[in-house]
């Protein structure tokens, strides 16, 4: 997870069953759908759960390269299989 925290954004892992932390019930992977509605109120996580305080900025922009190639090894995966059917 993701929250800006004193205008700077931060990383951070938040367990399941954490009180305040509210997943869809079919919630098991994210491999069923690319995204899924996460709500947080008033979810307190532990200071040992943070994985980049002030450095989170950093971590999404890597994520988001890993994933705009994966969707793009995707879409040509598929682009391939309709075009030899």
């Amino acid at each position: 997870m993701y929250a800006k925290i004193d205008d700077k954004i931060s990383s951070f892992v938040v367990e399941r069953g954490t009180p305040g932390l509210e997943l869809p019930p079919d919630a098991q992977s994210h491999a069923r759908e690319l995204a899924r509605r996460v709500v947080m109120e008033d979810c307190r996580v532990r200071p040992t759960t943070c994985l980049a305080a002030g450095g989170g900025l950093q971590h999404m922009m890597r994520n988001l390269e890993i994933e705009r190639l994966t969707l793009a090894a995707m879409s040509l995966g598929i682009a391939d299989a309709a075009s030899t059917s």
